[in-house]
């Protein structure tokens, strides 16, 4: 949520329209509407999950919410900003959402949830079911995400600017100057940027990281930590290396091996 609430004061300040999921209520089926309207401007539009592309003409369509129509990428003078995080925090994030948090809905399976809250489905054991699409959670796996953000790239070349997570949270000068430097041509925004630098303390849990190169608590069992420490409700870690609480170092390591093979596949 750090980027879209950096992407919402931006708009805020910058009197830019925002088009996103997390509005409320929810408006990204507005943007083609928007950069008809205001083609000369700046539009920011995030989060984006999954980054895929659509020959559809419109976003008008409730199934369009987060696919890009590969006409607009050719109609309008489309920049991307678009933001990736490490697939083991994503996929730990995903666990935790799965079994307690998010409402069950057609995309979220009920019985995979039934499993983690009973304790016979391990972290590891659900992040290879997600690397195989089998998860159950969402339309689309975290792999398929970055096979879509590729593709995405490609079509858009240096009109696309993707930033790493870890340096918003870790290096948010760097993150932030990388922004500034690609939106200049429409709009000057490092001052704005500069303000909205977020602070993450009060995210910390209070055992698992005191700093980032600190060593980390260890939980065995998902359950405990679900029971001592969210007490259903929903606490990511905002600093990287969230998985290191919850995979052991082979596990980390067949998980790594695994994420390299597919992008391996997909330079191929």
């Amino acid at each position: 949520m750090f980027g879209y609430e950096i992407l919402r004061k931006l708009s805020l300040s910058l009197k830019a329209p925002l088009f996103s999921q997390n509005n409320e209520p929810k408006n990204h089926q507005g943007l083609l509407r928007g950069l008809s309207d205001e083609s000369s401007s700046l539009l920011l539009r995030g989060p984006v999950r999954d980054f895929a592309l659509t020959d559809e003409d419109s976003l008008y369509s409730a199934n369009l919410s987060n696919e890009t129509p590969i006409p607009l990428l050719t109609t309008a003078d489309y920049f991307a900003v678009c933001q990736i995080r490490d697939p083991l925090d994503l996929i730990v994030s995903q666990y935790f959402s799965h079994g307690w948090i998010h409402g069950l809905d057609p995309s979220i399976d009920a019985a995979i949830r039934n499993d983690i809250q009973a304790g016979t489905l391990s972290v590891y054991d659900y992040a290879l079911m997600e690397f195989r699409g089998e998860s159950g959670f969402g339309e689309v796996s975290i792999l398929q995400k970055y096979r879509n953000l590729k593709r995405f790239s490609d079509a858009l070349g240096e009109q696309c600017l993707i930033l790493k997570y870890e340096d918003m949270v870790l290096n948010y000068k760097k993150w932030s100057r990388q922004i500034s430097a690609f939106l200049k041509p429409f709009r000057s925004v490092q001052n704005v940027l500069d303000e909205l630098k977020p602070s993450y303390k009060e995210f910390r849990r209070s055992a698992s990281l005191l700093r980032f190169w600190s060593k980390q608590k260890f939980w065995d069992n998902p359950l405990d930590y679900a029971a001592k420490e969210m007490k259903h409700q929903h606490i990511r870690s905002p600093l990287p290396g969230d998985h290191l609480s919850f995979l052991t170092p082979n596990e980390i390591t067949s998980l790594r091996t695994l994420v390299e093979e597919a992008q391996e596949s997909q330079r191929a």
